[in-house]
């Protein structure tokens, strides 16, 4: 087994437990705030969550992947670094905040002014996090950052729920940020040995910005499409719709976003330091591939078939309209999900342009798409013509991306779908048990338990016939994670 696989599969041991662990703490914690708010809260901190979010991205200018991939590190710049990420998220927080009287006038919600001035605290604390945290991955420290996070997710989770059950409404979203990216910053300074941050260089300043400029803009890119749906959503069916979407995106992204979190955490240092070894980097690339589309498929399925029970049981059984939705957007994160590894080869490679390439054709795709939907299928679709554009505007950017890959890295199109179809028996095992437990076993269940075939129920048996299947296919995930070829 050769390093970068070694590699690979120590990071994705630990960020694979803490992640599983955080991610079941915070989607619970969503779960407990969805039964204490009303929809049009729901949609209100979707709103002043994307904006932040758009921002967040441009907070650190960039630097954060300069650390990690710089092949040498001075303390002078990992310093100039650090107070160059600080001050941007500084400077972001105050043009927020200016802004926030602006858009809540556009919406008509007076209540955002506030809320979005107190949410821009979390771009204070994640410039400050950038050096500590990309410290803390460049030396590959796993196990650190790992429990860095899970204090983040337990510290925003009391905040959340503890302000929901008290009649907060949307304010729970914003204190559980600020919340977790609070105790992130602190814990990781703590943690990464920063050494002294005095010896700010305006030397080393230009060569961070030429590297870090253009990941910061593709990023901020990528969170603008990411987030421009919520408003889309909002501006033409109102925000209590944007707050039945937003369930039904939260529902079909956090799974996905847990399992590529880990990816992108584990696949960049590694990736970075294989950089310079074509063959070893596409070896790794393939590797990290088979791994997502193994453990993504079973997650799709299980939501995709159990959509309306999902949603009767975790969020309100009036939100039921919210599953058609929930199954188109399954279905077009799924194929985003595969796409966004390319990213992280992109940034490990040292190819910013090939990012802002990924970004730029994935907005003007996506806005093409939602101005078709709105103009043409508003009225006979509803809110469903947002999604729909959505699911084809990531296949269409994911060709481009695999013929970048193939011309530029030496990534073969015919390997890279082979490392995909490596899910396909774990994914098929999982839909069929799911279906079947649903259709038959929940009945089954019932009668013998003299009990009526509740949501509830059908859902603990279709996660069950989920976890099955990923239990049958341990030995082949097992074999999977042993050989690259």
């Amino acid at each position: 087994m050769d390093e970068s696989t070694q590699q690979l599969q120590r990071g994705l041991k630990w960020f694979g437990a803490a992640s599983i662990v955080i991610r079941i703490v915070d989607v619970a914690s969503v779960f407990v705030v969805w039964k204490f708010l009303s929809a049009d809260d729901i949609g209100i901190a979707a709103l002043c969550s994307s904006v932040i979010a758009v921002a967040d991205a441009f907070t650190g200018l960039g630097v954060g992947y300069a650390i990690v991939q710089s092949p040498e590190l001075s303390q002078r710049k990992f310093a100039t670094a650090y107070w160059v990420a600080g001050a941007a998220g500084v400077a972001l927080a105050l043009v927020i905040t200016a802004s926030a009287p602006a858009l809540a006038a556009f919406y008509g919600k007076p209540s955002m002014v506030a809320l979005m001035a107190v949410w821009t605290l979390k771009l204070v604390f994640s410039g400050f996090l950038v050096g500590p945290m990309e410290r803390l991955q460049r030396d590959l420290r796993f196990p650190t950052v790992s429990a860095v996070s899970l204090g983040g997710a337990i510290a925003s989770t009391t905040a959340r729920i503890t302000t929901a059950m008290l009649g907060g409404g949307a304010w729970a979203f914003c204190l559980g940020d600020v919340a977790r990216y609070g105790y992130t910053c602190l814990h990781s300074t703590a943690a990464s040995r920063m050494g002294s941050t005095r010896s700010f260089s305006r030397d080393e300043l230009p060569g961070l910005l030429r590297f870090g400029t253009p990941l910061m803009f593709s990023q901020g890119i990528f969170e603008l499409y990411r987030q421009a749906d919520n408003h889309v959503v909002a501006a033409l069916f109102g925000t209590t719709t944007a707050g039945l979407y937003r369930v039904a995106k939260d529902l079909a992204t956090s799974p996905l976003q847990a399992i590529m979190l880990v990816a992108n955490r584990v696949a960049f240092p590694v990736f970075s330091r294989h950089a310079h070894s074509p063959k070893i980097l596409a070896d790794a690339f393939y590797t990290m591939s088979r791994y997502l589309s193994t453990l993504i498929g079973p997650v799709t399925v299980f939501l995709f078939i159990a959509a309306e029970d999902v949603i009767a049981v975790i969020a309100k059984p009036e939100w039921s309209a919210a599953a058609p939705l929930l199954r188109i957007l399954c279905v077009a994160y799924f194929l985003r999900v595969n796409a966004q590894l390319f990213a992280e080869l992109f940034r490990a490679a040292g190819k910013p342009r090939w990012l802002l390439f990924d970004s730029v054709l994935s907005v003007i795709m996506l806005a093409l798409s939602y101005t078709v939907a709105a103009l043409w299928f508003r009225q006979s679709v509803g809110v469903a013509s947002i999604c729909y554009a959505t699911a084809i505007s990531f296949p269409l950017v994911l060709v481009a991306l695999i013929a970048v890959g193939r011309t530029r890295f030496g990534i073969a199109a015919s390997d890279w779908v082979r490392s995909l179809l490596a899910s396909m028996p774990v994914t098929l095992l999982a839909g069929a048990l799911v279906w079947l437990s649903m259709r038959y076993g929940a009945p089954l269940v019932a009668r013998g338990l003299g009990l009526p075939s509740s949501s509830a129920l059908r859902v603990s048996l279709a996660l069950l016939a989920a976890l099955a299947a990923y239990a049958v296919n341990f030995r082949f995930t097992r074999r999977l994670r042993s050989s690259v070829r």
